[in-house]
C-alpha cells in the first residue's frame, strides 16, 4: 500500500487550509462591504429627511409667501389706495365733485320731505361765509331739522363733521331767487321760476350745481378752471 508523500500531504493540507482561509476572508470582506454600504447610505437618508418637501415639511412659521399670495396682497393694497388716496391727496376737481354730490343728496332729501310734509315744506339755507347749509322747515327756516340717521341737527359745513374730508372747498356764490334759501313745494317743484344755481370753488377750480325749477331735479356741472 502506497502512503501519500509528505509533499502530497502538505499539498492536500495546504489546499484544505487555503480553501478554509479563502472562505473566511470572503465572509469578512462581504461584511466590511455591507457595513461600508450602510455607512454611506445612512447620511444620504438623513439628508433626504432633512431636506424633505420644501413646502410640506417646512415649519409653518418659516414658509415663504408664494407669488400668488404676493399678487393678492398687491391687488388689495391697490384697491385700498384707490379709495383712500383720492380724499387724502385729492385733486381739487375730485373734491369739488364730492362736495356737489353731498349738496345734491341733501337737496333731494329736502325735496322728498317737502312732498311728505306738504303742510310745512322744507327749505335749504346756504351761507357763503361759513361754506355751510342747513335743512329746515319753512315755518322755522333758521332752525335745522333733525337728521333721521344721526339724530343730529341737519347742518353741514364743508371741512367739518360729515364733510370733514372736503376741506378746501367753499360755497362761492348762489342764485336762489334773491335770497339764501331754496324751498320746495308739495309736488317737489322749486319756490322760484328761474333755475337755481350754487357755485363751489377749490384751488382755482369751480363747479356749478343747477336745480330745475319745475321738476326740482339737480344736475352737476363739470369742474372747470
Amino acid at each position: 500500500m502506497n502512503m501519500p508523500s509528505r509533499h502530497e500531504t502538505i499539498g492536500a493540507n495546504g489546499q484544505l487550509v487555503h480553501a478554509y482561509v479563502s472562505s473566511r476572508v470572503a465572509r469578512q470582506v462581504g461584511a466590511s462591504l455591507c457595513h461600508a454600504a450602510r455607512a454611506s447610505i445612512r447620511p444620504l437618508a438623513h439628508a433626504t429627511r432633512e431636506i424633505g418637501h420644501p413646502y410640506r415639511d417646512a415649519p409653518l412659521a418659516h414658509r415663504a409667501f408664494t407669488i400668488v399670495e404676493l399678487l393678492i396682497v398687491l391687488v388689495v393694497l391697490a384697491i385700498a389706495a384707490t379709495l383712500v388716496v383720492p380724499l387724502l391727496a385729492t385733486p381739487h376737481p375730485t373734491k369739488l365733485t364730492a362736495a356737489a354730490e353731498l349738496i345734491a343728496a341733501d337737496l333731494g332729501f329736502a325735496q322728498t320731505e317737502s312732498i311728505t310734509h306738504a303742510d310745512d315744506p322744507r327749505v335749504v339755507t346756504f351761507n357763503t361765509s361759513t361754506s355751510s347749509w342747513l335743512v329746515a322747515k319753512k315755518s322755522a327756516p333758521d332752525t335745522p331739522i333733525t337728521e333721521p340717521v344721526t339724530q343730529a341737527p341737519y347742518n353741514t359745513q364743508l371741512g367739518t363733521g360729515r364733510a370733514s374730508q372736503l376741506a378746501g372747498v367753499a360755497i362761492q356764490s348762489y342764485s336762489l331767487g334773491g335770497d339764501a334759501r331754496l324751498g320746495f313745494g308739495k309736488f317737489g317743484e322749486l319756490d322760484q321760476t328761474a333755475t337755481a344755481t350754487i357755485t363751489l370753488a377749490a384751488g382755482g377750480w369751480t363747479l356749478v350745481i343747477s336745480v330745475d325749477p319745475t321738476s326740482g331735479e339737480v344736475s352737476l356741472g363739470a369742474p372747470t378752471k
